[in-house]
């Protein structure tokens, strides 16, 4: 297994823009409308929707419980860790609303919340790489979430 963040050939890349993590805010409801907001990452070659045990436990009161799981989450660095857990519940971005689930588990606090491929997918989201925006479609016109 390869961690592809930790790969240089130290040659200049002057030519190549500095890309940057897509980063956004995201709303979980819950009982009686209850919100929580989170600072989401967006990787969409995370094959996993997942918010962080810390975060999560903050944010706990105003959110269902979770359901049992006995998912084991493998890292890149080829540790497991195990997940505590699955939210389900609705989540929001920008106008963006949808029922979903999350795993939870220890990030050790690298990140909040990450939205991954299946939350993608299920918003029918496409990222244009070249503006650096997700576009989800809707009626009258899509959503178009800049970076």
């Amino acid at each position: 297994m390869v961690d592809l963040h930790a790969i240089s050939d130290n040659e200049s890349l002057s030519h190549t823009p500095e890309s940057t993590p897509f980063v956004m805010q995201a709303i979980l409801y819950g009982p009686g409308a209850k919100t929580s907001c989170f600072q989401a990452n967006v990787d969409d070659g995370a094959m996993v929707n997942v918010i962080d045990l810390k975060a999560f436990m903050k944010a706990s009161q105003n959110l269902e419980k979770l359901t049992q799981s006995t998912c084991i989450l493998p890292m890149v660095n080829g540790s497991e860790v195990p997940s505590h857990g699955v939210w389900t519940g609705t989540f929001q971005w920008k106008k963006a609303k949808v029922r979903t689930s999350f795993k939870v588990f220890d990030s050790g606090g690298v990140w909040n919340m990450l939205i991954g491929k299946p939350l993608l997918e299920q918003l029918q989201a496409t990222h244009d790489y070249a503006n650096d925006t997700i576009i989800i479609p809707a009626t009258p016109r899509p959503y178009i979430v800049p970076n």
